[in-house]
């Protein structure tokens, strides 16, 4: 797969409404994709949580791949 050249995507910051933040798919597929600068996220779940227990789990998913930066600290 090609590398995306830079000025390439959204010129405006994105908003997304992701329903079932919690779920396995989020966490492993989903949230690692959308983390990006410009991305803003608003999760939605059935499960009872927090803001902070939602960005501890978002960074477990983004640090399980292995290609993505290290500085998740924003999330938590």
């Amino acid at each position: 797969m090609k590398k995306v050249s830079p000025g390439v995507g959204p010129k405006q910051p994105q908003v997304v409404v992701l329903v079932g933040a919690t779920g396995d798919l989020s966490r492993r597929k989903l949230l690692p994709g959308l983390f990006h600068p410009g991305c803003r996220v608003i999760g939605i779940s059935l499960d009872d949580g927090s803001v902070k227990n939602l960005g501890r789990y978002a960074a477990s998913g983004i640090a399980w791949w292995p290609k993505r930066p290290s500085s998740t600290a924003a999330l938590t």
